[in-house]
């Protein structure tokens, strides 16, 4: 396969252990993981970095809407196979975004130490505003119907992901094909209940949302 491949997702959604299992798959295409960062795009502007993304096809890469601003029209129009990852529990993803946000860690690469954390709770505003769209890369931009991205993303496969998604499930999901794939990181967090203290006023702070 020569096409490119872009995963238009958000944070903490199983987007590096897909690009991991797309990089598995594909390895002659160069994995540049989240060249259009909006931290990146500080540096680099984001036309210079369409440029480059060029020069090094075939590539795998994720995207969020929100790290292109107004750009993602440009990203949707280059020549690729897209791919919609979803996440499906909103209970897992706001643990993980927050307890990334408090650690800084966002993945553990197997057999190193981390700064993992035994338990947390959880503030309701912290919540409210991730399921609200007030936070960019929160659960309401989750939804295929509220991305702005994905109604310019044609021809676009979903994906889903979930707490007990491995890498051999997800290959399964891309090719229907059963194969073992192993990467060299695991979840950092694989329970959020056993982590978060409160996991049972969350959810029920999500499902008044809901």
């Amino acid at each position: 396969m020569r096409s490119n491949i872009i995963i238009l997702t958000q944070p903490r959604c199983g987007g590096h252990m897909t690009l991991k299992v797309f990089e598995d798959m594909y390895p002659s295409h160069v994995n540049l993981y989240e060249h259009f960062s909006w931290q990146k795009q500080e540096i680099v502007p984001l036309n210079k970095s369409i440029q480059v993304a060029l020069k090094k096809q075939p590539f795998i890469l994720k995207v969020t809407w929100w790290d292109l601003r107004n750009n993602y029209k440009k990203i949707a129009k280059l020549p690729c196979k897209f791919y919609y990852l979803r996440r499906t529990d909103p209970f897992e993803m706001v643990c993980s975004s927050y307890l990334a946000s408090i650690t800084g860690t966002y993945h553990k690469h197997i057999n190193d130490e981390s700064n993992s954390v035994d338990s947390i709770t959880i503030p309701k505003e912290y919540v409210d505003r991730f399921l609200s769209s007030d936070d960019p890369g929160g659960w309401y931009y989750m939804q295929k119907e509220n991305n702005p991205m994905y109604p310019y993303v044609k021809g676009c496969k979903v994906l889903t992901y979930n707490d007990k998604t491995t890498p051999s499930m997800m290959h399964y999901q891309i090719t229907g094909k059963h194969k073992d794939v192993t990467i060299n990181f695991e979840k950092q967090y694989p329970s959020k209940e056993s982590v978060v203290t409160n996991a049972d006023e969350v959810k029920q702070w999500i499902k008044n949302a809901r």
